[in-house]
């Protein structure tokens, strides 16, 4: 019971970038550690303070479906455009008086 098949190596030769700069040593490693901790003391107050998987910039339930958001734009582009009337008028009495 033998089989036989095909082996084959692919010869690709890649041009690599390996700088002493981009290596990680022990300072820098260190320091992406520290940095590592710091986010996770984050993530841990912001979940106790807002829930998990959540970041606290979320939308508000009444702009979360599409339908009720464009009541609320309807509702703010008239109050926009009550403002900006009152304002007009007020300067063109300025500018009468």
């Amino acid at each position: 019971m033998v089989s036989l098949g095909q082996v084959a190596l692919d010869g690709t030769k890649v041009r690599a970038n390996s700088s002493r700069r981009k290596a990680m040593s022990y300072a820098p490693l260190s320091e992406k550690q520290k940095v590592l901790a710091d986010a996770d003391a984050i993530d841990t107050v912001e979940e106790t303070r807002f829930g998990k998987d959540k970041r606290g910039d979320e939308l508000p339930p009444e702009l979360a479906r599409p339908e009720s958001r464009l009541v609320k734009l309807a509702e703010a582009r008239a109050r926009a455009e009550a403002d900006a009337s009152a304002r007009a008028r007020k300067d063109a009495e300025k500018k009468a008086c």
